[in-house]
């Protein structure tokens, strides 16, 4: 196989270019006379803005765990290989044959973008297909950003997992983690959306006999926003039930009992998943039951209630 040059690789691919398979794309739009990028860490998965890119330079820093190099370094942190893998994995994702093509994936200034987005429509205005995405696009949709990229190093047989209650965590992709970032030494779960697609990982713990719930803060993850559903692959079926908790564990803890569970994760459900949660009713005749604990307060389960009020099928029970 022929020689990869390190220094071809780094001529060649920008690190907004590797960002660019771990982040969303408007992430990555710089503000005006802005040349540096400022993100969550997605090598530690810090939970503030502590990685740092220069889109000059093509180098980055995280200030949390203490990262930072150029393109190889970055792909070598974030896949856990060494720099010669890194390389491959590059040389593969952006070929010399791409170099043309990737150009017009370049950061855009802001001014810069609304004059190509709106060129963009004025040509597509005779696809109705493209012209009813754009239109759909106007109505605000409460989704979370895919992660782009898996915790390595999760133990499901750790003794951590076992306390919480959970039998089968390898199903769910759940185990101790021992990795670094906000969420290490913990038992993390995988938060994915009703596609099965990975939005953000919480770590699950006990203390003091209460299940505790630990957000890493993920870039824009709204708890409101998607639905939580263990396992979405098996599917709810028409006329059936789901039950609805407000913990991702619980919803594990049910699903590994049989039950078919979702969970909201957040104060109350949030528009997105009322919306969803209603399109399970009434489309599909499905039963939304609410279960709440005996130590949630009151004032908590109306607030929860209410945002149920027009979902025909949905009552409240304890758990």
């Amino acid at each position: 196989m022929a020689r990869i040059s390190f220094d071809a690789i780094k001529a060649r691919v920008s690190i907004v270019d590797v960002l660019s398979r771990y982040f969303a794309p408007a992430d990555l739009v710089l503000s005006e006379g802005k040349t540096q990028l400022r993100l969550p860490c997605p090598i530690c998965l810090c939970d503030r803005r502590s990685f740092s890119a220069s889109t000059v330079k093509n180098v980055f820093k995280c200030f949390g765990c203490g990262a930072q190099g150029n393109v190889l370094d970055l792909v070598a942190g974030l896949e856990e290989v060494d720099v010669p893998g890194a390389a491959k994995l590059l040389n593969e994702w952006f070929p010399v044959s791409d170099q043309q093509k990737k150009a017009k994936a370049k950061v855009l200034k802001p001014k810069v973008a609304k004059k190509e987005a709106a060129v963009a429509v004025d040509t597509q205005k005779e696809s109705p297909k493209k012209a009813s995405r754009e239109a759909s696009e106007i109505v605000p949709k409460m989704t979370n950003t895919v992660l782009g990229f898996e915790l390595k190093g999760i133990e499901p047989d750790h003794a951590d997992v076992a306390a919480l209650g959970i039998t089968r965590p390898a199903g769910f992709g759940i185990g101790y983690y021992q990795g670094r970032g906000t969420l290490a030494g913990q038992v993390v779960c995988p938060i994915r959306n009703e596609e099965g697609e990975l939005l953000a990982y919480c770590g699950l713990a006990i203390a003091d006999g209460v299940h505790c719930i630990t957000y890493p803060g993920v870039q824009h993850f709204a708890r409101d926003g998607d639905l939580y559903h263990p396992a979405w692959e098996q599917g709810v079926e028409d006329g059936g039930s789901l039950i609805l908790v407000q913990s991702p564990l619980h919803a594990v803890l049910l699903c590994e009992r049989g039950y078919h569970s979702a969970a909201f994760m957040a104060l109350v459900p949030g528009v997105g998943q009322v919306r969803a949660l209603y399109d399970f009713s009434i489309e599909r005749g499905v039963r939304i039951t609410y279960c709440y604990a005996s130590a949630d307060s009151d004032e908590h389960i109306g607030q929860v209630v209410r945002s149920l009020a027009d979902i025909p099928l949905a009552v409240a029970v304890m758990m």
